[in-house]
């Protein structure tokens, strides 16, 4: 059986104790959603030359991170927006598009799902 683990931490001596264990790569928050989505590319493309089905890869996922890829990745996405937010210069749109949404409606129901608030009021929340 091949395993796969993603490790993501806050802290490089982790990551070095990590590698000493078997990691074969790592990630350092804050972490962009490009990068994380590459590293899960990259397993799929491994996990396809072992014959493991994107299901399978997805359970490992979940496993390790106690969440599916999708939630883990909108809340590295809201965490983003949070900050475009605060920053006060951005529309909500333009705020979606930049953190990887192409839709605002659903971006803002990912953010109230997560935040438990709109955008707009998050945003007045936050000024």
């Amino acid at each position: 059986m091949v395993e796969f683990k993603i490790l993501i931490f806050h802290e490089f001596k982790y990551c070095q104790q990590a590698l000493r264990l078997g990691a074969k790569e790592y990630i350092l928050k804050p972490v962009r959603s490009s990068d994380l989505l590459q590293m899960v590319n990259r397993a799929a493309d491994v996990a396809e030359r072992v014959s493991i089905s994107a299901g399978y890869l997805s359970t490992l996922f979940q496993k390790q991170l106690s969440k599916g890829f999708v939630d883990y990745l909108n809340g590295i996405r809201i965490e983003h927006a949070c900050t475009y937010l605060q920053q006060n210069y951005l529309k909500t749109y333009e705020i979606a598009y930049r953190v990887g949404f192409k839709d605002e409606k659903y971006f803002s129901k990912v953010f109230k799902k997560i935040k438990g608030q709109s955008p707009s009021e998050y945003r007045k929340s936050h000024q």
